[in-house]
């Protein structure tokens, strides 16, 4: 995640990026299946190698 620091406080910057952080919670964990699924590879291919 990148951070943008221009005209903001110190504070304002926290609280921006507290807002972010909280808006990715609900993509934080999903389950390998569903990862496969939505990732358009074959299912004989791996997902990671």
């Amino acid at each position: 995640m990148r951070v943008d620091v221009g005209a903001i406080t110190v504070v304002e910057g926290l609280k921006a990026t507290h807002e972010r952080l909280t808006a990715l919670l609900g993509h934080e964990h999903a389950p390998l299946v569903l990862a496969q699924r939505c990732s358009g590879v074959a299912a004989p291919l791996p997902l990671f190698s």
